[in-house]
């Protein structure tokens, strides 16, 4: 129990070092919550169409094996569990973000909602595109510089930050949520290595200041 209030205690204090505001958070809160709405439908819509298939088995006594019908039967029932499990997922997390709304000065209810928004987005598979680009302080645009990136709790638990896959300008593939992003040459940091975004759309921009 004290590890998962020092857990919480640490997000606090890289939002407020990061500069994160409340408002900021909500809003994260609010667009994941609409993403994640989406891709549910998008599952049950195909977990119904599984399921009208199976039920449209003809005559499987006859047509199927017996371990062929268990099967069938399984997956119905693990299709129907997967509909009914998300949608608790979504009336839990609902509530907890109205919950915070009544609580708005209850940082530590707002912090445990981003964390499980975070989780179930990625067991979802929502994933945004982030098209990342680098400038110098006058706006200059600069290209060549490798990319570092750092999801919030990966910068807590002290996890090595990744690697863009290519060089400035360059795009990646990332889960949603809260990233620290910054550039290097030569093994030396370019930019403000505490900027950090939400990442939360389908497709989103990092651009990066190399003032160092």
């Amino acid at each position: 129990m004290r590890l998962v209030t020092l857990f919480f205690l640490l997000l606090l204090l890289f939002s407020v070092a990061c500069g994160q505001t409340r408002e900021e958070q909500i809003h994260f809160v609010d667009s994941a919550l609409k993403r994640i709405s989406n891709r549910i439908v998008e599952r049950e819509a195909s977990f119904t169409n599984q399921i009208e298939q199976i039920q449209g088995v003809e005559q499987p006594s006859i047509t199927m094996t017996s371990a062929a019908q268990e099967k069938y039967k399984y997956r119905e029932t693990e299709y129907k569990k997967d509909i009914a499990r998300y949608a608790a997922k979504k009336a839990e997390l609902n509530m907890l973000s109205e919950d915070c709304r009544t609580h708005p000065n209850d940082n530590e209810k707002l912090a445990r909602l981003v964390e499980k928004v975070v989780a179930f987005s990625t067991e979802l598979g929502l994933k945004s595109s982030v098209n990342i680009t680098s400038q110098y302080s006058n706006g200059t645009h600069t290209t060549g510089a490798r990319v570092r990136f750092q999801g919030d709790d990966e910068r807590i638990c002290g996890t090595v930050p990744r690697y863009s896959g290519g060089l400035t300008p360059c795009t990646e593939s990332l889960n949603i949520g809260k990233y620290y992003f910054w550039t290097e040459r030569s093994d030396k940091e370019t930019s403000n290595k505490e900027y950090c975004k939400y990442i939360i759309n389908p497709d989103e921009k990092v651009q990066l200041v190399e003032d160092r």
